[in-house]
């Protein structure tokens, strides 16, 4: 069982670049995942790690838009498969402590998105082991008691507390108890992953609702502007009118029922309710 680095470009071509962090100085034993990911998550972001290893000529520029993956071989036969969530970044090496990982999922605990997903994950990844499945069951069940209860009940922090000592942590050869690399990699990377894809595009939308908001409001108020000039004709009283209409509709369909509603009055001009 060993683990490489690898760069796949857009034609489907790979190259295995493992001990390529030694030669740039780093201690990196190509058989370790440990190792790789301390690599990888030395450099910012993919685009940082790419730059190094081209203008150290140790890949084509061909290379350039590639993406780096890890490997794992899981026999002497070279049976291998890509691990599904890339490769850490620095960024990324908080969810790698386990004490900060687990207050991360802590945190998460009512976020319903969140959970489906770790739950279908991990679910569908150890619904043959009996302990595992037990305890993720225990935590979906809980799920429907929060609507009802308005708060997480202890035991459902003990039992995620449980889980994840359970997974990331296993005996060794020598009987004593340490954390499972491979194992806290799944639960970091699914984490960081999340925070990426979800958490921030959520906020983003947020942001871009707002500032699209501000733009409507800016644009009635410019033909609310023209509007109560002197000396404009009906057809472009009723064109403005018809504007400030069709603005007030997508504002409406942004803030919802509760948030700010302009409404049209034909004899009073624009009024904020």
């Amino acid at each position: 069982m060993r683990y490489s680095l690898v760069v796949s470009n857009d034609e489907g071509k790979s190259i295995d670049i493992s001990n390529y962090g030694n030669t740039l100085g780093y201690e990196l034993d190509e058989n370790k995942l440990q190792d790789i990911c301390e690599f990888t998550s030395s450099f910012e972001s993919e685009e940082a790690l790419m730059e190094i290893l081209i203008y150290s000529g140790l890949i084509d520029p061909a290379f350039v838009s590639g993406t780096f993956n890890i490997k794992f071989y899981k026999n002497k036969q070279n049976d291998a498969y890509i691990l599904p969530y890339g490769v850490p970044y620095k960024e990324d090496r908080y969810f790698f402590d386990l004490e900060n990982l687990k207050n991360y999922y802590y945190r998460n605990l009512k976020d319903s998105t969140f959970f489906n997903l770790f739950l279908n994950k991990f679910y569908n990844l150890l619904k043959d082991k009996e302990a595992f499945s037990y305890l993720l069951n225990n935590i979906k069940e809980s799920f429907k008691e929060f609507p009802k209860k308005g708060y997480v009940p202890n035991e459902t922090y003990e039992d995620l507390e449980m889980f994840l000592n359970k997974y990331a942590i296993s005996k060794n050869k020598n009987g004593k108890y340490q954390i499972n690399f491979r194992k806290l990699t799944d639960l970091a990377m699914f984490a960081s992953q999340y925070e990426k894809k979800y958490k921030r595009e959520t906020k983003r939308n947020v942001f871009q609702d707002k500032f699209y908001r501000q733009n409507i409001i800016n644009e009635i108020g410019h033909f609310d502007t023209l509007l109560k000039e002197s000396g404009i004709t009906k057809e472009e009283a009723d064109a403005y009118i018809n504007a400030i209409y069709k603005l007030e509709q997508e504002l409406e369909l942004l803030n919802g029922t509760n948030g700010l509603v302009l409404r049209r009055s034909l004899e009073d001009g624009i009024t904020e309710n």
